[in-house]
């Protein structure tokens, strides 16, 4: 009898023991339900992922002037960043381009953006002697081998970005930098056959070449006339004879249509340049002023992003248009990189007057100078 009690009690307490551990188990079955709704929480920060509220920012209506004719690549890269900054900005920051100095002429652009006659310009520097001091540096003429354009538009931004004097002295004329770059480079251009004849400067002798700011200076100073003229006069100065040689690179050679007179080029070094012609983006300093951070940032990416795609569309076009050139007969002499050292003593007297007109204006050239010198090092290390 004691055999059976002890059976049934093992039996109920097994029982017991089942039954807990069906109840403990069961609220684990059911522990997806209770985390469905962490899997939803993602989805409640997706408003905040899309950039800002642009409906909260006041619609922003700009000019910007160029003096290039709208089927020049530099004014159809504006007309690409200015549909960009629409679209990016929801239509609340619109900008009509004006082409070809129909709103100011090239040699007003600087003013016009400062006295707010036009609010951005597309400005080249080294067009406006004496305006520019510490920006100057921009259009130094090659003192030793240069990066390509790539590498020259990565230089000039860090100078512009990271060297307070360039910004502080935009802001004293009125401006704020959005954005500079270089050209393709730039080489000399005759409408003879005779650019075999020039291997060092002093073969230029008595001769008017296109120039301008401390650059024309030098050349004055060894016999060589520098004539400075803005993008309405190329041509027709080029076609009359006004000027023996033109400063020119493959894309304005091609625009202005430049390379249909030349008969000969002289060309440079490893590259096929003595310089690079710096082109600046400026907005009048207190528009600039008045933006949001969402709009600054906005105008300053799509520009850039816009022009980085115009240095890549003329380097592509480059060979292409020097092709025909060759297959058309045209004279090439180039200045082997290993004779290039004449040419760069030139460009190291710009750089002392440059520095000597800079310390009048309690500026320090050698401030700049160093970081020029140390960004093009870098990138030539790095790539």
């Amino acid at each position: 009898m004691k055999k059976v009690i002890a059976i049934v009690l093992a039996l109920v307490m097994l029982l017991a023991l089942c039954a807990c551990g069906s109840k403990t188990e069961a609220p684990t079955t059911d522990a997806p339900k209770t985390d469905a709704p962490k899997t939803a929480a993602p989805q409640t920060d997706a408003p905040t992922t899309g950039g800002p509220d642009w409906s909260s920012i006041k619609k922003v209506s700009l000019n910007c002037a160029t003096a290039d004719g709208e089927t020049v690549g530099a004014a159809q890269a504006l007309a690409r960043a200015v549909k960009a900054i629409s679209e990016k900005t929801n239509g609340q920051v619109e900008i009509k381009v004006y082409y070809s100095g129909t709103l100011a002429e090239s040699s007003d652009l600087v003013s016009a953006c400062a006295d707010g006659v036009t609010d951005i310009a597309y400005i080249t520097p080294s067009l406006y002697p004496g305006v520019f001091v510490a920006n100057d540096v921009f259009n130094l003429k090659y003192f030793t081998e240069m990066p390509g354009p790539a590498g020259i538009k990565t230089v000039f931004r860090q100078l512009m970005d990271n060297v307070p004097a360039i910004q502080d002295e935009l802001g004293s004329l009125g401006l704020h930098g959005v954005d500079i770059f270089g050209t393709q480079p730039m080489f000399y251009i005759k409408r003879d056959a005779k650019a075999d004849q020039i291997n060092t400067p002093d073969d230029m002798k008595g001769m008017v070449v296109q120039g301008s700011g401390t650059y024309a200076t030098v050349l004055a100073n060894h016999g060589i006339a520098a004539m400075s003229m803005g993008p309405a006069d190329w041509y027709t100065s080029f076609e009359r004879g006004t000027v023996d040689m033109e400063t020119c690179h493959w894309a304005l050679a091609n625009d202005f249509g430049l390379a249909e007179l030349a008969n000969s080029y002289l060309m440079f070094g490893s590259n096929g340049g003595f310089a690079h012609a710096a082109q600046m983006l400026v907005v009048n300093e207190g528009t600039w002023n008045g933006f949001p951070d969402e709009v600054k940032q906005v105008i300053t990416e799509e520009f850039r992003k816009s022009f980085d795609e115009l240095v890549t569309i003329e380097t592509d076009q480059a060979n292409g248009i020097k092709q025909t050139q060759i297959d058309a007969g045209k004279v090439f002499h180039t200045i082997p990189e290993d004779q290039m050292q004449p040419w760069y003593d030139l460009a190291l007297e710009q750089v002392d007057i440059w520095k000597a007109t800079c310390a009048e204006k309690g500026i320090d050239a050698d401030k700049i100078f160093d970081a020029y010198i140390g960004y093009v090092e870098e990138y030539l290390k790095n790539n």
